[in-house]
């Protein structure tokens, strides 16, 4: 992916450098007393000054561009380049996304980066992958749970929404319980079932558990089919008791589930015998996701959180591109988690450039799309907000954009335009967007 540098400012302000000298200076002193800096205080620091350099350019740029200086060329590229999207849910002409061609047939790994909460990300997402199949790709990776992932498969190819049901993301307030990933899930069997049964899409989870209850139900089931009873009846045991919480008994304080212990123990007990263990490998996985979850929950801080995850991310894509060989079955559509895979660092990296860079097997073969909104309302997460364009573009040439196109593609590989943190090749500019209608507590009436 190429970029190019923004321009900078020679006085960079006070701010910035002045914290950037107390965090050395305190890093100076620590050292001096014979004491070392917690990581997570350090991650944290380095998180905000790259966050406040970046909410700076921001400004600068937008400051350039109301006095009418354009010195990286960004209005004039987008006024020459862009091209209106004529539908968000054409299944059949893609007129429109031929654009995209040379980077998708470029590619291995094509990475379609969303702006969580509106209406359209599903819509959308379903046009590019029934386009990209055209192109030879037959994955679809998901930022949701690892742990549903055959429940997913499952329901594609079954069309049995008992499926769907039994997962536990339409019990929880957040972007997946909403009527429009209903809608999705219904809108992709339907299409999926018309495909050649030997180019149909299969799903990847690629997340941790948010919600946990698939998962455990999955590991107790692979536990109860080792071979060795006694020994798949004493894990059993060991993960009931690891995934309760537990009251000491000098005290009234609950103690938090302990699933590292039985990682350890699971791992000390099976290294040998693995060969004889049905699934082995996913069964393994399983339980690190579930532990890395609740590991991840008790970080003090979101940096540690944030790096736990996307740890377990990558061990996840690693696990799912051994079990599917997509290299020789066919290319990969992610969709979602945009600034993942680096939010950890200074300076963070979205999905895409991660998989493009640290990841043996994509190096070099990743291309992107981000959707990103100009306009409109969200839901996300019980949150309800309604933006308008300069809001929503976060100081990337926000008073223009209002003259785009409702729906607006730009081809982007030659000249990078900047995001706060984020660069991907193409982009889709959505105007008036609509927000997700989430569930009521309870999740679907899957009887309507």
């Amino acid at each position: 992916m190429r970029r190019f540098a923004t321009a900078r400012s020679s006085a960079r302000g006070p701010g910035i450098a002045g914290r950037g000298a107390v965090c050395l200076a305190l890093v100076a002193l620590l050292s001096l007393a014979g004491c070392s800096a917690p990581r997570d205080w350090l991650d944290q620091a380095e998180q905000a000054l790259a966050k406040q350099q970046a909410e700076t350019e921001g400004r600068l740029r937008d400051l350039r561009l109301q006095l009418g200086l354009d010195p990286e060329g960004s209005m004039a590229f987008i006024e020459a380049n862009q091209r209106p999207l004529v539908s968000l849910g054409d299944l059949e002409d893609f007129g429109d996304l031929e654009p995209l061609h040379g980077l998708a047939t470029q590619a291995d790994v094509f990475m379609l980066g969303e702006s969580h909460g509106i209406a359209e990300n599903p819509q959308l997402v379903l046009r590019v992958l029934a386009y990209l199949h055209r192109l030879g790709y037959r994955y679809l990776a998901l930022e949701t749970d690892f742990t549903y992932t055959d429940a997913l498969n499952e329901y594609l190819r079954t069309g049995d929404e008992e499926h769907l049901r039994k997962l536990d993301m339409w019990l929880v307030s957040w972007g997946l319980n909403t009527e429009e990933q209903l809608a999705f899930w219904r809108a992709l069997q339907a299409w999926n079932r018309t495909l050649p049964e030997d180019e149909r899409i299969t799903v990847w989870g690629t997340d941790i558990a948010y919600a946990p209850l698939q998962g455990r139900a999955q590991v107790q089931a692979m536990l109860r089919a080792i071979p060795d009873q006694a020994l798949a009846k004493e894990l059993e045991d060991l993960f009931w008791r690891a995934t309760q919480k537990r009251r000491p008994v000098s005290g009234l304080t609950q103690k938090p589930p302990d699933l590292e212990t039985f990682e350890e123990t699971f791992l000390a007990k099976t290294s040998t015998i693995k060969d004889t263990i049905p699934d082995y490998d996913k069964l393994a996985m399983t339980i690190r996701v579930l532990k890395e979850t609740e590991t991840s929950n008790r970080k003090e801080t979101v940096i540690g959180q944030m790096a736990t995850r996307e740890e377990t991310r990558m061990a996840v894509w690693r696990y799912l591109w051994d079990r599917y060989h997509p290299e020789r079955t066919g290319k990969v559509l992610v969709y979602g988690g945009a600034v993942h895979a680096g939010f950890a660092s200074a300076k963070p990296r979205n999905l895409a450039i991660v998989l493009n860079e640290d990841f043996a097997q994509t190096k070099g073969k990743v291309r992107s799309l981000a959707i990103w909104p100009v306009s409109g309302s969200f839901y996300y997460a019980g949150l309800h907000e309604v933006k308008d364009e300069r809001a929503f573009t976060r100081g990337l040439i926000p008073e223009r954009f209002k003259n785009l196109p409702l729906r607006t593609l730009i081809l982007d590989t030659d000249h990078e335009l900047r995001f706060v943190g984020r660069s991907f090749d193409a982009y889709v500019f959505l105007q008036q967007c609509t927000p997700q209608h989430p569930f009521p507590p309870g999740g679907p009436d899957w009887d309507r």
